[in-house]
């Protein structure tokens, strides 16, 4: 997946624990998973994020913390849509309680 053109969230309300990140984490990837499959998006990617070194890892750029306030773990997703798919993947997001941090 080109990052360039993804969309970038963090889930809020599971930032701090784990196992809440972990069932985020299945969540998501079902509802991304039928977008993916019907083409509504190009790609996304779900990462678990557990500490600074994930970050370094990951090449995460600092954009999580006005979400995360410095606390791990939290779910990273990033989401890359067709251009030409009118899909409103902020509002997607927001509902699935994620904030965008690539703004």
């Amino acid at each position: 997946m080109n990052n360039d053109f993804a969309y970038e969230y963090v889930h809020y309300q599971s930032v701090g624990n784990l196992y809440k990140c972990k069932e985020i984490i299945q969540d998501t990837n079902q509802k991304l998973k039928q977008l993916y499959n019907i083409h509504n998006i190009r790609g996304y990617e779900l990462l678990l994020i557990k500490d600074n070194v994930d970050v370094e890892e990951k090449l995460i750029e600092p954009k999580f913390e006005g979400v995360t306030e410095g606390k791990f773990p939290f779910v990273y997703s990033a989401v890359q849509p067709f251009k030409d798919v009118y899909s409103d993947f902020n509002s997607l997001m927001e509902d699935l309680q994620y904030k965008r941090v690539d703004i």
